[in-house]
């Protein structure tokens, strides 16, 4: 069986594209683009895309997240102060 060296090479060049493309996140400028906000989207967000039908966001959702400890205490702070006018 004779192997086109030239064919192995394209497949490998394009399936190390595919690899670094998915492995990239989003600019910031890319991220508010699609409608999401970098800064504050949490990973576990993302998590419930499916839950709404929405898979299809889930890569650019993926791609703009922080990663978050979905199991991690909230942060408490010593006060508090509402006003009002």
């Amino acid at each position: 069986m004779m192997v086109d060296p030239g064919g192995v090479g394209l497949l490998l060049f394009t399936s190390l594209i595919v690899i670094i493309e998915a492995v990239e996140s989003f600019t910031t400028e890319d991220c508010f683009n699609v409608g999401l906000n970098k800064a504050t989207l949490l990973c576990s967000s993302c998590d419930s895309l499916k839950e709404f039908n929405l898979e299809i966001l889930e890569s650019s959702c993926r791609q703009c997240c922080n990663v978050d400890d979905v199991n991690a205490s909230p942060t408490k702070y010593p006060r508090a102060q509402l006003e009002t006018e």
